[in-house]
């Protein structure tokens, strides 16, 4: 008998602690039926790691989360790595590696580490400080534009675009809806930022064997930006 189960995994309660969850999912069987959202999920190392390694039964490119883009409109252009199969997704993280590769992360090695160190250090003649708002998200919100070129102006909708953009995989629940995804709107009007082609070996475009476009022009899109963010706004 298929295993059932009434687990959340979009709720506040499973994403502030996940763990207890994903235990019961492992425990229930390799493939077990969501019975709030009538779908299939697997928490199993053995049969994720299969499922992802196998894009032509389950493919992205129809969407990552909840919403099936071959049945309804997404409420966003589709994420360039995320949400694509090949030849789609080869070619495009053929440019992303390339662009964040490990040697072009090096350059940027000793930024980020005199950026920590002196963000630290006031923080610490400071004598208290709240560890999110003072550290978590002001540290990446300062050297990953800084990295890729965005200006000041507006960075401080990279979080709060990020936290929708994560919550969007799931249902529209309270977590969609919450105030702080307000200042996404003025956001997605824009398909993506100019940015400085610091991560390039030089100026100019990048050019990409058997891009049909020929060329790729050193801009980021905000889709990508964002996702760097996704993460740390899920509590």
């Amino acid at each position: 008998m298929t295993p059932v189960s009434t687990v959340d995994p979009f709720s506040r309660e499973f994403l502030t602690d996940p763990y207890p969850f994903h235990a019961a999912l492992r425990e229930a069987g390799p493939v077990v039926w969501l019975e709030r959202y009538g779908i299939w999920a697997m928490a199993r190392h053995e049969e994720v790691r299969a499922c992802l390694m196998d894009w032509e039964t389950f493919c992205s490119s129809a969407g990552v989360g909840l919403s099936d883009f071959r049945k309804e409109t997404p409420w966003r252009p589709p994420s360039l790595i995320l949400e694509a199969d090949p030849p789609l997704h080869t070619r495009t993280r053929a440019v992303l590696t390339r662009i964040l590769s490990a040697a072009a992360m090096k350059r940027l090695w000793t930024t980020f580490q005199r950026d920590a160190v002196e963000l630290v250090d006031r923080l610490v003649e400071r004598g208290t400080f709240d560890a999110v708002r003072d550290l978590a998200e002001v540290y990446p919100l300062g050297v990953f534009p800084d990295a890729v070129g965005l200006e000041a102006e507006g960075r401080e909708n990279l979080l709060p675009y990020g936290n929708m953009a994560f919550n969007a995989f799931g249902p529209r629940n309270d977590l969609f809806h919450q105030p702080s995804a307000a200042p996404c709107v003025g956001v997605m009007r824009f398909d993506h930022v100019t940015a400085q082609p610091m991560l390039l070996e030089g100026p100019g475009d990048l050019h990409v064997a058997g891009d049909p476009l020929h060329h790729v022009r050193p801009t980021v899109n905000v889709q990508i930006v964002a996702a760097a963010y996704q993460l740390p706004c899920l509590v």
